[in-house]
């Protein structure tokens, strides 16, 4: 996912009248340049304007209602029906993180070295467990939003990035030595999936304490 830079435009005009024949008294005032709120606009990307200042936030178009409360420089990356996606951009004060709901309508085969796609499975923390190309480190029960459900601590250790999910953003991809959290929960009868990671998995354990703040704050409704 490729986050478009802060994009800033400072826009500045100074008309400057000079007057002819010295002391002509019909010459024109010099024009005043005109003050720096009037002389300066500025423009932000999408990427700033989906900069979520601290508090609540509730996704406006994933298929289910969640709300999460941030603290300062997080931002809100994708917001699509199957897809929600809150971001921490790295700072001076801490690693990239993300935090992921996604809801996948389908999945590659876990088993098998093709692209081929099928229905997601009915028990999703088995389908984890016996994928080829993931290491499940440690599994353990959790709560989240008040709903139970299962966590997963994944590594990977392919040679190259490797799709699980096809999402309308495109395909939910674990990269090479990859480590995340995955937690499977069903919320309004439906399979729900909710995943971090950070940048690098060198980064994870710095990233994984604001991760379990946001979780503690998920609140789901109907």
């Amino acid at each position: 996912m490729t986050v478009p830079r802060l994009v800033l435009i400072i826009l500045a005009s100074a008309i400057l009248t000079a007057a002819c024949g010295g002391d002509d008294e019909d010459s024109p005032e010099p024009t005043p340049s005109p003050e720096p709120s009037e002389a300066t606009q500025v423009t932000t990307s999408p990427a700033s304007r989906d900069s979520l200042p601290a508090g609540t936030h509730t996704s406006e178009n994933f298929g289910i209602s969640v709300s999460v409360t941030v603290g300062e420089g997080w931002k809100r990356a994708v917001d699509a029906p199957d897809f929600f996606v809150v971001e921490h951009p790295r700072a001076v004060d801490g690693p990239f993180g993300y935090i992921a709901f996604i809801r996948p309508e389908q999945v590659y085969n876990p088993t098998e070295s093709t692209l081929e796609l099928g229905t997601p499975p009915s028990d999703f923390v088995e389908w984890f467990k016996t994928h080829r190309l993931i290491n499940v480190i440690e599994t353990r029960d959790v709560t989240v939003g008040g709903i139970q459900g299962t966590e997963l601590e994944i590594a990977t250790e392919t040679f190259s990035d490797f799709g699980l999910f096809k999402i309308s953003d495109g395909d939910y991809e674990l990269r090479f030595e990859d480590r995340i959290v995955m937690i499977v929960l069903e919320v309004s009868g439906s399979q729900l999936l909710v995943s971090y990671g950070s940048d690098l998995p060198t980064n994870f354990d710095a990233f994984d304490p604001a991760a379990q703040d946001v979780l503690a704050s998920v609140e789901f409704s109907e």
